[in-house]
């Protein structure tokens, strides 16, 4: 976030004091790209948090032997995320695709995001209110019952953070369709 923002700052003048860009300036392209990058990853972040709960909460045996392939899927969801965004951004700065239109890519990107992890979250909550009600899910382990109670605790926890970041997205929002 730090180049992002420092990326913005060098993007600031240009855009108040209408100085020519050029397409084939690095740095501008490397500022613009960051900046839709960012807010981009915004829109996504929850998306990628699911992905990587939902890997949690079904293949929880293989999750908590906590082998270094568990990582890859932190490294999948991530990029499963920031490559479409590259694209898209490196599109939007070439001019092959509008601010516009890049603005609603992102818009049901962070709606669809946003009902993949409230949908991961409601299923690991039924999950754990039938586990505490003793009903029997599928083989029944201690190490699921604390996956599924590991995934409700951070998926909460996150639903409180992503609240602030959501808040400040929607000026972010308006000052890039503008």
């Amino acid at each position: 976030f730090l180049l992002a923002t420092c990326a913005r700052m060098i993007l600031l003048p240009y855009q108040l004091l209408e100085w020519p860009i050029s397409v084939d300036d690095p740095i501008i392209f490397v500022c613009d790209l960051l900046r839709d990058m960012v807010l981009g990853y915004f829109c996504s972040i929850l998306g990628s948090f699911a992905i990587e709960r939902t890997v949690a909460t079904h293949f929880w045996n293989w999750y908590e032997l906590a082998s270094p392939s568990t990582l890859l899927v932190l490294i999948g969801a991530e990029l499963a995320c920031m490559v479409p965004l590259s694209i898209g951004g490196a599109l939007c700065f070439m001019s092959f695709v509008s601010i516009a239109s890049n603005v609603v890519v992102y818009s049901i990107m962070f709606t669809m995001c946003t009902w993949v992890f409230l949908r991961t979250y409601c299923t690991n909550v039924a999950i754990l209110a039938k586990m505490e009600s003793g009903a029997v899910v599928g083989s029944y382990f201690v190490a699921k019952r604390f996956q599924v109670r590991e995934n409700v605790l951070v998926m909460k926890y996150m639903l409180h953070i992503a609240i602030i970041p959501g808040c400040l997205a929607i000026p972010a929002f308006g000052c890039f369709m503008f």
